[in-house]
């Protein structure tokens, strides 16, 4: 569970609460909700997925989809179990699409296989899937402009150009070792933000 700050109401009220404000309209009380309980579904991801990065694109999936689907919390079990519940999907959906229809994600289109922006989005998107994908492809392009010089010309290459890593490190001219490190590093950054950046819209309506 996340360090409560002070300054912040919302951290001393109980989810029952929380759970009441954002039924009432309260994005900031759903944002609170989800951190509250982001360790505890890392956790969980992790003893399902074994893999520290994979359990972390899981917890990420799951918290656009508790904000999404908050509607559907009927409240007949704690949120905490119903975000968990999420999380486990999550993770089995992960893995039934890794063995029989891989799938592009943020993290792979900064990995070794190329491919490209617009494959974040489904051939035939539900609105769900369409919303998220607008969502998402949005704050991929401003996190991008916003990385660190060095990161971004990394990130910009490997996302609208589709360059290998060797093409990639020659028009760079560094070396591949340093453009994989690169890759990683501007993954991470941008892997942060997309939840952040949804959090963040979500309150602002």
């Amino acid at each position: 569970m996340r360090k409560a700050n002070s300054k912040n109401p919302l951290n001393r009220m109980d989810s029952n609460s929380l759970v009441h404000m954002t039924r009432s309209g309260n994005r900031e009380a759903l944002c609170e909700l989800i951190g509250r309980y982001r360790n505890l579904g890392r956790r969980t991801a992790f003893s399902i997925l074994k893999n520290r990065e994979d359990a972390e694109d899981a917890l990420q999936e799951a918290s656009l989809r508790a904000f999404l689907k908050f509607a559907t919390f009927e409240g007949n079990s704690a949120f905490s179990t119903w975000f968990t519940r999420i999380v486990i999907n999550t993770c089995l959906m992960q893995m039934r699409k890794h063995r029989a229809h891989p799938t592009y994600s943020l993290d792979e289109m900064l990995e070794e296989k190329t491919c490209s922006l617009h494959l974040l989005l489904s051939k035939s998107p539900t609105p769900e899937q369409e919303f998220r994908g607008t969502e998402v492809s949005t704050l991929v392009h401003t996190t991008v402009k916003a990385l660190p010089a060095k990161l971004r010309h990394v990130a910009e290459d490997r996302i609208y150009e589709d360059l290998s890593l060797d093409a990639l490190a020659r028009k760079r001219r560094i070396s591949v070792t340093a453009a994989k490190s690169r890759l990683f590093r501007a993954r991470r950054l941008l892997g942060k933000v997309i939840t952040q950046g949804m959090c963040d819209s979500l309150t602002a309506r």
